[in-house]
């Protein structure tokens, strides 16, 4: 076959087997084919090809029409093997052809027995569009991008603000307990003064049932100073008692939190 390298050099080659050069085509590695005859079961003809993925057999200068062989395989010999048509190769070429022409080549069929192979890519119109198609997909792959980085940004202010919620919450229910709590305490403490109260008036009516009638005595007057001094005793006492009641209250509820 005869190979146009992109460097510019004309090469003599020719292919391993059917498989690798419907390989290369596959791949994309091939730009332009125009083969007018068979080697073998290998297309031969010229080439473009992305690559020196071919075995040389010679060289071709640009500005010269002969040919310099390589020892290993004269090109005179390869260009003197005739074709071979076989059933077989014919019907896998058929299926090879068919994915060939899906991925952008075509295989024409001009006057007489000879095939001519046109394996090329379609015009720069299609490229084009292929390049607008690249674009468009890199364009959604970047508005995809930006739509996941938005629905993580939302799902986090989401979490956020549920979890000032949260807080907000817990905040005034403890609060809600707390004024519960002293509420309570201040009943408590108003019915235990109550209770008090209650059980002096008591006593002191039993010590006066108990107590022999004697007759009336006058008390003693007391001074306005006598009587402010026990008035704050008593005042003073309350106090002291309400204190500990507290103190107790307290004492408490820390051994129940605690425990």
């Amino acid at each position: 076959m005869l190979v146009a390298l992109r460097d510019g050099r004309k090469i003599i080659g020719v292919l391993r087997s059917y498989d690798q050069f419907a390989n290369l085509v596959l791949n994309d590695a091939v730009e332009r084919i125009h083969a007018q005859d068979e080697y073998a079961d290998i297309p031969r003809g010229l080439y473009l090809i992305r690559g020196e993925n071919v075995v040389l057999m010679g060289e071709v200068d640009l500005d010269l029409e002969d040919v310099v062989p390589l020892k290993a395989a004269p090109v005179e010999q390869v260009l003197s093997k005739a074709a071979v048509h076989d059933e077989d190769r014919a019907n896998a070429d058929s299926v090879r052809d068919a994915v060939l022409r899906q991925r952008g080549f075509c295989t024409e069929r001009v006057d007489g027995d000879v095939d001519v192979h046109t394996y090329g890519h379609e015009p720069s119109t299609n490229a084009f569009a292929k390049h607008q198609q690249v674009q468009h997909a890199e364009q959604l792959k970047r508005d995809a991008e930006m739509e996941a980085e938005k629905e993580a940004a939302l799902h986090m202010e989401k979490q956020r603000v549920f979890m000032m919620q949260q807080q907000q919450q817990q905040q005034q229910h403890q609060q809600h307990q707390q004024a519960s709590e002293l509420k309570a305490i201040e009943e408590q403490q108003m019915l235990m003064a109550q209770q008090q109260i209650a059980f002096a008036q008591q006593q002191q009516q039993q010590q006066q049932q108990q107590q022999p009638q004697q007759p009336h005595q006058p008390r003693p007057m007391m001074t306005p100073e006598q009587h402010q001094r026990l008035l704050q005793q008593q005042q003073q006492q309350f106090y002291q008692q309400q204190q500990q009641l507290q103190q107790q209250q307290q004492q408490q509820q820390h051994n129940q939190f605690r425990y």
